[in-house]
């Protein structure tokens, strides 16, 4: 069986420095119109400018250091998962042939329809949730793709 590789990360629209720009476009246009609005005598507007963009830098920056990557290595004996994020990798090692392939659905969680589906992968009690960021039909396309490659067959 050959090797294959899966790489999961959520969708973005723009990159590390893409961001830098947007970030920097909205601050020149709020503290443009602050600016006006508190050379008309309309002062208190510049603080609340200052705390929406404070907000907005904390949000972006919150964002973007919490992007992931996972990578699933599907070897000749082994599955490796990779979780890739800044500060915090992990690596887990399954046996290929005994790694089991499971889709945990809605109507086994005890909330129902609210929570989205599971794809786990796992041998021996260790388990490892991947594909979070996916969605219900893309985490069950991930699942068949999965087990064509040859993991728990």
């Amino acid at each position: 069986m050959s090797a294959a590789e899966f790489i999961i990360r959520p969708n973005s629209a723009c990159n590390d420095g893409s961001w830098r720009w947007v970030f920097a476009s909205l601050v020149v246009v709020a503290a443009a119109i602050a600016i006006r609005f508190a050379a008309l005598g309309l002062w208190m507007i510049v603080p609340f400018t200052l705390a929406e963009i404070l907000a907005l830098g904390v949000g972006l920056w919150v964002m973007l250091h919490r992007s992931y990557t996972e990578k699933v290595l599907v070897g000749d004996e082994v599955v490796e998962i990779r979780h890739l994020q800044k500060g915090a990798n992990r690596v887990w090692q399954l046996p290929r042939r005994r790694t089991q392939v499971k889709i945990c659905d809605r109507q086994s969680h005890p909330g129902g329809r609210w929570y989205p589906c599971r794809l786990i992968l796992g041998h021996a009690g260790q388990w490892v949730e991947i594909g979070r960021c996916l969605t219900d039909p893309e985490r069950r396309s991930l699942a068949r793709a999965l087990r064509a490659a040859g993991i728990g067959s």
